[in-house]
């Protein structure tokens, strides 16, 4: 899984499958401080998905959420509100 920040990467990470004990997928959580102002998020997986969203950030906290579930397509959305898992 790549995430970019206005075509500039900001994360490159192997995303495991499910777990053999586990039906759900992990949850990773990355913090990252960011500049005001508009914003595009872009995710691609190595097997040539790619989604990307529109953030606008400002003081208050933004939840980018990657969802990557196999046999799925990739999805990016943008929350005003810490999900409820993870």
């Amino acid at each position: 899984m790549t995430i970019d920040f206005d075509d500039r990467m900001a994360l490159d990470i192997e995303v495991p499958g499910s777990p053999s004990e586990c039906a759900h997928q992990p949850v990773h959580r990355y913090n990252f401080h960011l500049p005001a102002g508009q914003l595009t998020v872009s995710a691609r997986t190595d097997q040539g998905q790619r989604e990307s969203t529109q953030l606008r950030v400002g003081r208050a906290t933004r939840w980018i959420v990657v969802q990557v579930q196999e046999g799925l397509p990739l999805q990016v959305e943008t929350w005003d509100e810490r999900p409820q898992w993870g």
